[in-house]
């Protein structure tokens, strides 16, 4: 019973992730210029999402990438050094958290 619990939390995670990693496509092809208001409500229901299912980083991470790209709309002249920094942090966190949950959830098979 207990190593299905675990392994429904990977499947969370992963979906969490996808979706995460779906927005930030988003962001990407957009050349962070125009910054639709359907991403960033994308991203803010990622952030709230990490924050239940207990990555408290990804969504302090996703929280500020938020505040970052809301000021960066009503700039003149844009620096994305800030958020593309924040960006590869972001999916950096994916990529660990990936392998992470991958592990955890092999250990449930064997």
């Amino acid at each position: 019973m207990e190593e299905k619990m675990e392994l429904e939390n990977c499947q969370a995670v992963e979906e969490l992730l996808d979706a995460v990693e779906d927005s930030l496509m988003e962001l990407f092809e957009s050349g962070f210029s125009t910054i639709y208001e359907s991403t960033l409500n994308g991203i803010r229901e990622c952030e709230k999402q990490a924050e239940q299912i207990g990555l408290a980083v990804l969504s302090e991470k996703l929280s500020g990438l938020v505040l970052l790209l809301e000021q960066s709309r009503h700039q003149m002249k844009r620096e994305p050094g800030e958020i593309l920094e924040l960006y590869g942090q972001i999916y950096q966190y994916i990529t660990i958290c990936r392998e992470k949950t991958q592990l955890d959830a092999a250990l449930c098979y064997y």
